[in-house]
């Protein structure tokens, strides 16, 4: 509340030239980012006199951040320790250190937090263009693609070290975990091209974790989804990435019944087994309906289905042969070979899991399986596959990486934990909060050399720095 020190003229004469709304907002962001530099500058000046020993100041240094108010450039004392044949040792910028401003790196990390979420959602180049329309400085799209492509490494890294832990070390992770009857699985992979390699494609391995289903309304929703997605070199690292996703929330237990459902690859169906001993893995409906129905033909396929679930495995396999002679021509008769083939070699995967459950699991009603595909489509297809781009194998690992922390609605506060945090000196807060009782103008005069520089006589100055010094000490 502005007291009766600041008369109303002194408040309105900020709105002087100001046409609309539009207008006094961008004034405002001009003014945020002149008194940002000068709060900066006068930082390093309060920084000079702690100066380490034998340290001397070789001159200014100008360096140009982008952050939430758009682009601004100020400049920095370089402090240079030099050795004893007086040569130049290796320079410090106090102020990048004291603000845990990262060297060589534009972006502040608020706007880096941003620049990487949008990425997740679109391409770089119109990440780029879209924060520069919103105002917050000229990025290019290789920037936001050496961001993302770095964070994102450091992901896939983090999530490694902690495979690496549990089947190397065996040192499980800690932290608060949940003792489940069932958890069920879903797996899927889906195929992105590539660049500057010698393979075209490579394939990204989804799985999805949850512990049955909610009902809400007529709708139904998967209970505690946890989603694991990656480029790995065989099967058996992608389940032992999601073994160790399991074991971060819950209680590895004999009795857990753990529920697999994917379509034919031998990653799914057969490695499955080998990282989860006693696991019921299922071929998943959907696929194998639509390989019966291209073969067969749909009224065939739907009865063969009908058989199957009744439990009579033996009964559809017999069904499936005893058809292939019927078939229309060559080609067809060699597709429903191969079908029967397949589903001859995974015989004990083709029954319906709730047909096959050790016991009844008490409070949980079962559906069917198969949200898998959905679940490539939306996480990974939209952004990395349908819009004709090519990734390099680094940067779809990193990719992926941040892809799945969004899937399971950590990227944000994963981000805002990378964002370098200022290291305060307390005897300098206590120091300068006297100083405000005091004075407020009186140090903001003295922190900002606007009010007193060059350009103290501007109309930036004159007529609104001023009156925004006054207006906070009125306030204060």
């Amino acid at each position: 509340m502005v007291n009766g020190n600041t008369s109303t003229a002194t408040i309105f004469s900020l709105l002087d030239g100001i046409e609309n709304f539009n207008t006094l907002e961008e004034v405002i962001l001009q003014i945020a980012r002149r008194l940002l530099v000068a709060v900066l500058e006068a930082l390093d000046d309060a920084l000079m006199p702690a100066k380490p020993k034998r340290y001397r100041i070789a001159g200014f240094r100008y360096r140009t951040i982008t952050c939430l108010y758009g682009d601004i450039t100020f400049k920095r004392r370089l402090y240079v320790k030099a050795t004893r044949k007086k040569k130049r040792g290796e320079g410090r910028f106090l102020l990048d250190e004291a603000l845990n401003l990262r060297q060589g790196k534009r972006l502040t990390g608020r706007l880096l937090k941003l620049a990487v979420s949008l990425a997740t959602r679109l391409p770089f180049r119109q990440a780029a263009e879209i924060m520069a329309e919103a105002g917050m400085g000229q990025l290019s799209h290789m920037t936001i693609h050496s961001e993302v492509k770095r964070n994102g490494l450091e992901q896939k890294g983090l999530q490694e070290a902690l495979r690496n832990k549990l089947f190397v070390s065996g040192e499980e992770p800690q932290g608060k975990k949940k003792k489940v009857p069932a958890l069920f699985i879903e797996a899927d992979g889906i195929m992105i091209p590539l660049q500057r390699s010698k393979q075209e494609r490579i394939e990204v391995k989804v799985g999805i974790v949850y512990e049955g289903w909610i009902e809400k309304g007529n709708a139904r929703h998967l209970k505690n989804p946890r989603v694991v997605m990656g480029i790995y070199e065989d099967g058996e690292q992608f389940w032992e990435a999601l073994t160790t996703e399991i074991a971060r929330y819950y209680e590895i237990d004999e009795k857990t019944i753990y529920v697999v459902n994917g379509d034919g690859a031998s990653w799914i169906q057969k490695t499955a087994k080998e990282q989860l001993p006693g696991a019921i893995v299922q071929l998943d409906r959907y696929h194998l309906h639509r390989d019966i129905r291209q073969a067969y033909g749909n009224e065939t396929a739907r009865g063969l289905m009908e058989i199957l679930a009744k439990g009579q495995e033996q009964v559809f396999l017999d069904t499936m042969e005893a058809l292939i002679e019927e078939a229309p021509n060559r080609k067809n008769k060699q597709q429903r070979q191969k079908v029967y083939d397949y589903c001859q070699r995974y015989r004990d995967n083709l029954l319906d899991y709730r047909l096959r459950l050790p016991r009844q699991l008490e409070g949980l009603k079962l559906y069917g399986m198969g949200v898998a595909e959905t679940t490539v489509d939306k996480k990974i297809a939209i952004r990395m596959k349908k819009r004709g781009m090519s990734w390099s194998e680094a940067g779809a690992t990193a990719m992926v990486a941040l892809l799945m922390l969004k899937a399971n609605g950590e990227l944000a506060a994963w981000l805002e934990k990378k964002m370098p945090q200022v290291e305060k000196n307390p005897v300098k807060v206590i120091k300068e909060k006297k100083i405000v009782k005091e004075d407020v103008e009186a140090w903001l005069r003295k922190r900002v050399p606007a009010l007193v520089g060059p350009e103290a006589g501007t109309d930036w100055v004159k007529y609104t720095l001023r009156q925004l010094t006054r207006i906070s000490g009125a306030i204060f």
